[in-house]
Order: C-alpha cells, then sequence, then structure tokens
C-alpha cells in the first residue's frame, strides 16, 4: 500500500508528500528479493531527487548500484541511468 500511495504523490507531482511512504517501502522490502528492494529506493531516489535532496538522491542511487546486477532487467537498468544522469546534473 504504501508503494502505490507514495507513486500516485509522485503522479500529482507532490514528491514531498510521497517520500515518508516511499521510505516507509525501501524499509518493508525484503532483502531477498532484489528487484522489489531496488524498485522500493529507485521510487525513492526520484522523490527525494524531485523534492531537491540531490545528497540524499546520491546515496540512494549508490544502493541501488549494489542491487542494479542482480536483477536482470533493461527497465530498471534505463531507470537507474536515467534517474543518475538526473541526479549527476543537478
Amino acid at each position: 500500500m504504501d508503494a502505490a500511495t507514495g507513486r500516485a504523490w509522485l503522479a500529482c507531482d507532490q514528491p514531498s508528500r510521497a517520500v515518508p511512504f516511499l521510505r516507509n517501502r525501501v524499509e518493508a522490502a525484503a532483502p531477498d528479493y532484489p528487484r522489489d528492494h531496488l524498485y522500493a529506493v529507485l521510487d525513492l531516489a526520484d522523490a527525494v531527487h524531485q523534492c531537491g535532496d540531490g545528497d540524499h538522491a546520491r546515496q540512494l542511487l549508490d544502493q541501488a548500484e549494489g542491487l542494479i546486477g542482480t536483477v536482470s532487467s533493461q527497465r530498471m537498468a534505463y531507470r537507474f541511468e536515467a534517474l543518475s544522469s538526473a541526479v549527476a546534473s543537478m
């Protein structure tokens, strides 16, 4: 439920309202499911980036980088690269 609520706030251009829900989602995501955990971390990184917190977004992307090699998903890899580029240009 936290993930859906957080993503809904992101879709409404309300990233600051999304952060608490997405943070809860990251904390609840089990490391045994790397794809789910990666998705949660990328959502939170996106939200904090949209809030203007580049340092926190970079920390989350560092965490995501450790997971990206364990997940076979072009979509996740593309999203990671796009978000990394956006954060780097802040």
